[in-house]
């Protein structure tokens, strides 16, 4: 048997199994879930604070849409009360294949034609904008590729490789009117622009996806945001920042058009402090008409899109990870510097039918530049299964520290000899300058099976010790800034 051919064969025999089981479990788990979101309609939720004149409103939308169906009437409300109110669209929408063709009949080429829905896209997000009362200049298009905003993330940090778009063909930003025109398509572009913004609008409140978004787009929208706001924040007053979310299963339930229902958070995320945001009639109404304002959406998914006109809207409250105060089974005595985070079990039809690859706890210390972590999983460690954590220090950001544990072992040294702790979970142990304490990072971690992305964690960690008072601040990405 050549070399790597056993472990091929473990991997095909797992997906062989995830495809043969997962029609029965998922169907299972699809209807349990379903019934927990029902349910979770009745759970009270807490207002959301009122915004005021002074304020200033910042909304990070992965996709011209998102900002009109997570804060469409957020929006109005703040341009209602007199507060400057801005939305940065990291993408423009370009990599919705089926759109292009469907809009641009008789355009030949993907790349022409998504191109093209990129700025047709573009123009809706400014009349949706309008319906709601903000000027198209409060619009800051970056044009960066629509499905390729993870990539450029894990793997988009060298500029002489930028990451090419599978849609548009294009490696550099392709729309002469977005903010970063003619940027490579890199992860230091996206942060120097996002950078700039927030420097120049300075928000009291920020808007941005929730890290559990399902979506890849929209979950490292969190982590640019974390990323620029990280950097930028010597020069800036401390944003209030709130996590809304757009893709989690078959969230929101029902689908479609129930506008007289309220929106509850799923039911596996209820535990969070999320906050209600109740929407007056005409609120409702204008929400809709901006939302039908993006026509190319609108024709191929308005089911989906409907399903987010509801009596509310819903946002919560995003902060780093505190230290906690136990050492959770890492080595004795690690009370200092001591993360975790606590995940649903089985909360999606997928990661039912593959227990090994669903994600129960991340729990890291961090002790210098050393760091150690824990994966405990909902049942024992498979090697059909790969698991990846990927760090990224921050201020200043930096690319990821990225390894992968794959048939038996993590593909980095560890520094020492690792005992598992049990059958279900994986530890690691890495050393690094870029990891000391006194920085921030951003840690996700997520599991897969063979090309199928199962289960992720997203966290941002706060740094254990503050750095000294005299340190300079770090040199700005933003072009232009002071």
């Amino acid at each position: 048997m050549r070399p790597g051919t056993r472990g091929h064969l473990l991997v095909g025999s797992a997906y062989a199994g995830l495809v043969l089981r997962a029609p029965l479990v998922g169907l299972a788990q699809a209807v349990a879930t379903y019934r927990a979101n029902w349910r979770a309609r009745c759970h009270p939720l807490p207002l959301h604070p009122a915004i005021a004149a002074q304020e200033r409103v910042l909304v990070i939308a992965p996709h011209p849409d998102d900002e009109i169906l997570a804060t469409g009437g957020l929006l109005q409300r703040a341009a209602a009360a007199g507060a400057r109110t801005s939305v940065v669209y990291l993408t423009s929408g370009d990599g919705f294949a089926f759109a292009a063709y469907s809009e641009l009949r008789g355009i030949a080429g993907l790349g022409r034609a998504s191109r093209l829905l990129g700025v047709a896209r573009q123009r809706e997000a400014r009349a949706a904008l309008s319906e709601l009362g903000i000027a198209p200049e409060c619009a800051h298009f970056f044009g960066f590729p629509d499905g390729s905003l993870r990539d450029i993330w894990l793997s988009g940090w060298d500029p002489a490789r930028p990451i090419r778009s599978p849609y548009t063909r294009a490696t550099h930003v392709p729309y002469e009117d977005a903010r970063t025109a003619g940027e490579p398509h890199g992860a230091p572009a996206l942060l120097g622009a996002l950078e700039a913004v927030l420097r120049a609008e300075r928000p009291t409140r920020i808007y941005v996806p929730h890290p559990l978004d399902d979506h890849p787009d929209h979950w490292t929208a969190y982590c640019y945001t974390v990323a620029a706001l990280r950097e930028a924040e010597w020069a800036l007053p401390r944003p209030a920042v709130y996590g809304y979310l757009v893709h989690r299963g078959d969230w929101p339930i029902p689908q479609g058009g129930w506008e007289r229902l309220s929106l509850a958070p799923p039911a596996h995320l209820i535990d969070q402090p999320w906050e209600a945001l109740p929407l007056t009639p005409d609120e409702r109404a204008i929400k809709r008409r901006a939302l039908i304002r993006h026509r190319s959406q609108w024709r191929c998914m308005g089911r989906f899109l409907r399903s987010f006109l509801r009596t509310n809207e819903l946002f919560v409250p995003l902060s780093p990870a505190p230290a906690a105060d136990a050492s959770l089974g890492l080595a004795a005595g690690a009370a200092p510097g001591v993360f975790r985070l606590r995940h649903p079990r089985s909360d999606a039809p997928l990661r039912a039918s593959v227990p090994a690859a669903d994600l129960l706890e991340l729990a890291i210390r961090r002790e210098g530049e050393r760091l150690e972590g824990v994966l405990r999983l909902a049942a024992p460690v498979s090697r059909g299964v790969t698991y990846h954590v990927a760090i990224h220090p921050l201020r200043p950001c930096e690319p990821p520290l990225h390894v992968t544990w794959r048939l038996g072992a993590w593909d980095v040294p560890q520094p020492t000899a690792l005992t598992p702790i049990d059958e279900r979970s994986l530890e690691l142990q890495l050393r690094a300058a870029a990891l000391d304490e006194s920085r921030p990072l951003l840690v996700t971690t997520w599991t897969q099976l063979g090309p199928t992305s199962i289960d992720r964690i997203t966290v941002e960690l706060a740094p254990v010790r503050a750095r000294a008072a005299v340190e300079s601040p770090p040199p700005s990405r933003a072009a232009g800034a002071d």
